[in-house]
């Protein structure tokens, strides 16, 4: 197994569910896949890889936390991902990278806005 399978460890659920598509997914968990495959082959490529290019993740994904944060808030993530049968540790390790993208990006208000609605432990167990 590779060390990106390791950080994102996505494939490696999604094949011992026996899962080989994200169609029956809600969007948002979709957009979280999509996000992590395009860092993924971003971190694959042997070179700098400049602010701006990730900037555009950032801001093209900037809904997807705020949306997690609303369900953790309210309660319901639990419920979200039991529901639909989903990898709470892609979610959380979402959100983490998310936030670490974001705030070395210049966007400012990217950041404000996510440090003050994202408030999330490093724990797993205390996620949901």
């Amino acid at each position: 197994m590779g060390l990106l399978s390791k950080i994102f460890g996505f494939k490696q659920r999604d094949n011992e569910r026996g899962n080989t598509s994200t169609a029956n997914y809600p969007e948002e968990y979709q957009q979280i896949i999509k996000f992590n495959c395009i860092l993924s082959s971003l971190l694959k490529e042997d070179r700098f890889i400049a602010r701006s290019e990730y900037k555009q993740l950032v801001d093209e994904y900037a809904s997807l936390p705020t949306f997690i944060e609303t369900l953790k808030r309210s309660g319901m993530l639990k419920t979200y991902v039991e529901t639909n049968n989903l990898d709470v540790i892609t979610i959380h390790r979402f959100v983490d990278i998310y936030k670490q993208l974001a705030e070395k990006t210049d966007n400012k208000y990217t950041y404000k806005q996510l440090k003050s609605r994202t408030t999330i432990s490093a724990k797993t167990d205390n996620w949901l």
